[in-house]
């Protein structure tokens, strides 16, 4: 699924979902914020402290990159919740 044209084109919008779930401004939303409710939405559990701190630095890394807009960085981490083995894998 990391390729896929529908989890690509899915990212953004379930970004602004899930922004727009918690404040009706989505530039209100903090970012842990975001990535306690993304991780509940997407794959049902909450994250441990390990997997805040790492989505927390993922977030702020590729906002360094070029041409990246701070909402897409929450698209990236939503795209890569996509991917996660807890939400492609049956248990």
């Amino acid at each position: 699924m990391t390729n896929s044209r529908l989890v690509l084109d899915s990212s953004k919008p379930i970004a602004a979902r899930i922004s727009k779930a918690i404040s009706p401004n989505e530039s209100n939303v903090d970012d842990i914020e975001f990535i306690r409710s993304a991780f509940v939405l997407l794959l049902g559990s909450s994250p441990s402290d390990v997997e805040l701190n790492a989505s927390q630095d993922a977030i702020k890394k590729w906002r360094k990159l070029p041409n990246v807009l701070p909402k897409d960085a929450r698209s990236y981490l939503v795209w890569s919740l996509l991917n996660h083995n807890d939400f492609i894998t049956l248990r």
